[in-house]
C-alpha cells in the first residue's frame, strides 16, 4: 500500500476512534445525568413508611436526593410541613363556618414530628418556624446552584379524623400534602405560606417519587402514580414509582370499586364506593377531557389519572395524576356537577401539574386555566346553548354575583394578581382566580382571534412543562402571536379591570 494510503488510514482509524470515544462518553452523561432533558436535574424523594389504621398513624423514612434548581447558593433548606397545620382548631385549614363539615366527629388532633435529620450522612441542626408548619436545616457547607445533596430523615405522623386533603374518616384516609416537602427559592428567599383555608398554598418544583407503602393487605391504594401490590400475610407492601411529579397524594381505602379506561396510551382508574353509573360518567368525561386537552396544549404529562371519590367537602382537588372528588358528586343522576368537576381537575394535570405555578402568589393562573378548560369541554362535546350557559351561569353570572356579595361587605379589593394572605375571604378568591380569570382568557381570544389563542396557549404549556408559568410568561407567549397590546390588557385585568362581552 503507498504511504500516502496508509496515512489515510490511519487519519481514519484516529476519527472512528475519536467517534466512539464521543459516543460512550454521551452514554455515560445520560446514564449518570439524567435520562431524558425532563427529568435531568430534578430532586428525588424516596419514602417508606406504615400506615397503622386503629391508631390512624403513619410512619417512616424519607431519603431527599436534592438539587439546587435556584440561581443562589443555599446555606439552609427549608422544609415545608403541612400536617402540622391540623394540631389545633385555630390552625387547623378551615373556616369556622365549614369546622362541622371538616370534623364530623368534633375536632381531632393531626401533627408529623421529624427526628434523625441528616446531610449527605452528618447530623445537622434544625429549627422550628411558628406553628411548626416549617423546618429550617442548617447546611454544613455552601450549596451552589445545580448542587446536590441528600438529606435523610425519620417521621411519625397522626392522622386526624377529618373530611379534607388530609384526613381519615369513614373507611377513607386522604393523604395529600403529607411528607416533609422542600420549599421553593426563588430570588434570594424561600416561597411559602400558612395551610390557610384559602386556596391551594403549596408551590413546590417537579420531583420523582420513589414511595413504598405498608399497610392492611385488604386495603386499595388510589395513587399519583402506578403501583405494584405485594401481600404478605395480612400485609400489603405497595411500590409507586412516579417521574416529574409537583407532588404526590394517595387515597387508601378500607374498601372500594375499581373501574379502569384506556384514552390512548393513559390509563383513567376510577376508585368509587356508591354509584356505578357516576363512576363511568366520570371515567367516560375524564378520558374526553384527557384528549381534547392533549389535542390544545400537549401530551398527558403522566401514565396515568386516577379519580378518587372520597371524604372532600369543599369539591374536588388536584394533584399530579390523582384527583380527590366528593361523595356528593357521586350520586346517580347527578352527572352534571360531577362532570364539571373532574373535567376541572382534569385539566389541572396540564395548568398545575405539567406546567406548574405559584399557588401561592399566583393562583389565577392555574385555577383560570382549569376553568377557561372546562369552558372549552363544553364548547367542544356540548351542544352551543350549552356552552353559553356554562359559560354565562358558571362564569359571568357567578362573578356578578360573588361582585356583589363582595362589594357588601365592604374591603373588597378586585386586584387579582395579589397572594392568597391577602385575599379578604374564600368567596373574594374564587370569584377572581376562578371567574374573572377564566373571563380574561375569553376575552384575549375575542381579542386576537382562534387560531394566535390556542398556538399561544401550546406554546406556554410546552415552554413551561416541568417548570413554571408567571404572569411575565403569560404576557410574553401571548405577545408573540398579536400586534395588539395584549400585555396591557392582561396587566389591567390583574390589577381589577374587567370587560364583560
Amino acid at each position: 500500500m503507498p504511504m500516502q494510503n496508509k496515512k489515510r488510514m490511519n487519519i481514519y482509524k484516529s476519527l472512528i476512534y475519536v467517534l466512539v470515544l464521543s459516543v460512550i462518553a454521551a452514554m455515560l452523561v445520560t446514564l449518570f445525568c439524567g435520562c431524558t432533558k425532563k427529568c435531568n436535574a430534578i430532586s428525588e424523594y424516596r419514602i417508606e413508611a406504615k400506615y397503622d389504621p386503629e391508631s390512624r398513624t403513619l410512619k417512616g423514612n424519607m431519603t431527599l436526593n436534592y438539587i439546587n434548581r435556584s440561581a443562589g447558593s443555599l446555606s439552609e433548606l427549608m422544609l415545608l410541613l403541612p400536617p402540622n397545620a391540623f394540631l389545633t382548631s385555630d390552625t387547623a385549614p378551615f373556616t369556622q363556618n365549614d369546622m362541622d363539615k371538616a370534623y364530623p366527629g368534633g375536632f381531632s388532633r393531626g401533627e408529623i414530628t421529624v427526628e434523625n435529620v441528616r446531610v449527605n450522612g452528618k447530623n445537622v441542626e434544625v429549627r422550628y418556624c411558628e406553628n411548626r408548619q416549617r423546618m429550617l436545616i442548617a447546611l454544613p457547607f455552601s450549596l451552589k446552584p445545580s448542587g446536590r445533596m441528600t438529606v435523610t430523615l425519620e417521621f411519625d405522623s397522626i392522622i386526624p379524623q377529618a373530611n379534607g386533603r388530609y384526613g381519615a374518616w369513614d373507611g377513607r384516609v386522604n393523604l395529600g400534602n403529607w411528607y416533609p416537602t422542600a420549599a421553593v427559592y426563588k430570588d434570594g428567599g424561600w416561597i411559602y405560606t400558612d395551610y390557610t383555608s384559602i386556596g391551594d398554598p403549596f408551590f413546590t418544583e417537579n420531583s420523582n417519587y420513589d414511595i413504598t407503602l405498608t399497610l392492611p393487605s385488604r386495603y386499595e391504594a388510589a395513587a399519583s402514580a402506578p403501583g405494584e401490590k405485594t401481600e404478605a400475610g395480612s400485609e400489603a407492601s405497595w411500590h409507586f414509582y412516579g417521574d416529574s411529579m409537583r407532588d404526590f397524594a394517595l387515597v387508601l381505602y378500607d374498601s372500594c370499586k375499581k373501574i379502569s379506561k384506556t384514552e390512548g396510551d393513559v390509563t383513567v382508574n376510577c376508585y368509587y364506593t356508591d354509584s356505578d353509573d357516576a363512576a363511568d360518567a366520570a371515567i367516560k368525561c375524564a378520558c374526553d377531557a384527557i384528549r381534547l386537552f392533549g389535542d390544545l396544549f400537549g401530551k398527558y404529562p403522566y401514565k396515568e389519572l386516577s379519580i378518587a371519590q372520597t371524604n372532600f367537602f369543599i369539591g374536588g382537588m388536584e394533584y399530579s395524576g390523582l384527583v380527590m372528588i366528593d361523595d356528593s358528586y357521586f350520586i346517580s343522576g347527578n352527572v352534571h356537577p360531577l362532570e364539571n368537576v373532574t373535567v376541572h381537575e382534569t385539566a389541572h394535570q396540564w395548568w398545575y401539574g405539567g406546567a406548574g405555578n405559584d399557588q401561592i402568589n399566583e393562583a389565577w393562573i392555574d385555577e383560570g386555566l382549569a376553568t377557561y378548560c372546562t369552558m372549552l369541554y363544553y364548547e367542544k362535546y356540548k351542544e352551543p346553548d350549552d356552552f353559553r350557559m356554562y359559560y354565562k351561569y358558571y362564569i359571568t353570572n357567578g362573578y356578578r354575583f360573588s361582585r356583589e356579595r363582595a362589594e357588601e361587605g365592604g374591603n373588597y379589593s378586585p386586584v387579582m394578581n395579589r397572594p392568597l394572605s391577602e385575599f379578604e375571604n374564600a368567596v373574594v378568591y374564587n370569584m377572581l382566580c376562578y371567574e374573572k380569570s377564566a373571563m380574561m382568557f375569553q376575552t384575549i381570544r375575542e381579542l386576537i382571534g382562534d387560531d394566535a389563542f390556542f398556538s399561544s396557549l401550546g406554546k406556554l404549556y410546552e415552554e413551561a412543562a416541568g417548570g413554571t408559568v408567571t404572569a411575565e410568561k403569560v404576557k410574553s407567549v401571548f405577545a408573540r402571536e398579536t400586534t395588539k397590546p395584549i400585555a396591557e390588557v392582561i396587566d389591567g385585568w390583574l390589577a381589577g379591570n374587567v370587560y364583560l362581552p
